[in-house]
């Protein structure tokens, strides 16, 4: 018997980086999913393989990497760690055997990482025959998280566990209000991957030294979230749209977008998106824009003559799933 698990990823529609800070967020899971199985293993160690060319066996604290060497080691220790946080959380001793498949980019802000530890912790949890809440699932996965974002607000982690556009902070804990609206963005993948978890302190020094008026702008970012939050009622998305591109203003102010980004972000404005800015922690990796059915050709032609992968995505209101199969 084997355990199946899949999460969804996300993208941050605003508040990215501010929400570290109890700004409201506004996350959409979206229809790029990962797929975690389990199954156990007699001889008591932890063997873990990706899709991506990496492969370890964890025994007696040592790790030995099978495929893709030392960058195995780092790229699988928050399925390691996810993994052995289910295993300590029910005082269970057993070996596992992972496989993850995904079909979300690695590195570039779509949550991989995220969905990953939460498919992690559902699979594992339901091999060794435990029924979690989604709340334990979410908790259970922050430890991974911290592996890979260093502060994590816990954001990712909590859309690919309960699905669905949402809007959060931190002090919701696992409440998050889900919005019952409908929407498809078009994401703009610059192929630069880079490390949210640098980004995230980057910005948390320049807090605590009081750098460029942060404080101030977190309470800009909270009225753009609190007035997209009411245009989502009405549906108007010209409003939609023109709060993102003040967020992405927001994020060049602090630093964390790059060349690459403004150019996709201003290209995608020019082809006729209402709004554009990146999304996730930024300096590479991802920018996702919000247009008519109409232009949506256009965005994507410009997103591709400016160096990026354009790619539609819509909202996945399942969240993490997880059910047993047969050998």
């Amino acid at each position: 018997m084997r355990a199946v698990a899949v999460a969804p990823g996300k993208v941050i529609l605003y508040g990215e980086h501010f929400v570290v800070y109890n700004v409201p967020a506004i996350v959409m899971a979206i229809d790029r999913v990962v797929k975690v199985s389990v199954s156990p293993r007699e001889d008591g160690s932890l063997r873990i393989c990706s899709d991506l060319g990496f492969a370890c066996e964890y025994s007696d604290g040592d790790v030995k990497p099978i495929m893709g060497g030392k960058k195995a080691v780092t790229f699988l220790e928050p399925v390691r760690i996810a993994a052995r946080t289910v295993l300590e959380y029910f005082n269970e001793k057993k070996g596992l055997s992972i496989d993850v498949h995904s079909a979300i980019p690695s590195s570039v802000g779509l949550g991989s990482s995220g969905a990953i530890s939460v498919a992690t912790v559902a699979a594992v949890s339901k091999v060794l025959g435990h029924e979690i809440s989604k709340e334990q699932v979410w908790r259970l996965s922050l430890r991974a998280e911290r592996y890979v974002h260093v502060t994590p607000s816990g954001i990712d982690p909590l859309v690919s566990t309960y699905g669905g556009l949402l809007v959060w902070r931190i002090q919701d804990g696992t409440k998050p209000k889900k919005i019952n609206r409908d929407i498809e963005i078009v994401v703009g993948n610059t192929g630069i991957q880079r490390s949210t978890g640098k980004f995230v302190s980057m910005v948390g020094r320049k807090k605590t030294k009081k750098i460029e008026g942060i404080s101030q702008l977190m309470g800009v970012m909270s009225w753009i979230s609190n007035l997209a939050l009411k245009a989502f009622k009405e549906m108007d998305i010209v409003t939609l749209g023109a709060l993102m591109n003040m967020n992405h203003e927001l994020l060049r102010i602090i630093g964390v977008s790059n060349e690459s980004l403004d150019r996709l972000v201003e290209a995608t404005r020019k082809a006729g998106a209402l709004g554009s800015k990146l999304t996730g922690g930024g300096g590479g990796g991802c920018m996702i824009s919000l247009t008519t059915l109409s232009k949506r050709a256009a965005v994507c032609k410009a997103i591709k003559e400016n160096g990026g992968q354009p790619m539609i995505v819509r909202k996945n209101n399942a969240g993490v799933k997880a059910w047993l199969v047969k050998n």
